[in-house]
């Protein structure tokens, strides 16, 4: 697993949050569930695919209320489909926003962390 801080963009709205690279298992150990849509595919995780899973604060900041399915993101220099969105989880005990992610393939991250990692200094 490996998180990284960036700006995610669709049209004309913008919103710091943080990508999560992971696999499907993550799903299930960290209790999300899926909302819209799905989580990867075996094929997806193993190509890197520029897939992404969306909480529920970065639809809102970005999408509003319309199902971000389907849409496509940028997250610093390169693009990600949305294939899901996940059902809410509110604040951790911590205080921070659980929903305030986007969620990759590790191998999608690793590849692309160039880019993200040149951008965010």
């Amino acid at each position: 697993m490996v998180n990284k801080g960036v700006t995610a963009v669709y049209q004309a709205n913008n919103w710091s949050t943080v990508i999560t690279g992971t696999n499907d298992d993550y799903f299930e150990a960290a209790n999300w569930e899926i909302a819209a849509g799905r989580t990867f595919s075996e094929a997806e995780e193993r190509a890197g695919k520029a897939v992404c899973v969306v909480g529920e604060t970065v639809r809102d900041k970005l999408f509003g209320r319309q199902n971000p399915v389907g849409s496509e993101i940028r997250l610093k220099q390169f693009s990600c489909e949305v294939i899901g969105l996940l059902k809410a989880k509110g604040q951790s005990s911590f205080g921070s926003d659980q929903d305030d992610t986007v969620l990759m393939p590790l191998r999608t991250v690793q590849r692309r962390s160039a880019a993200v990692r040149t951008s965010t200094g």
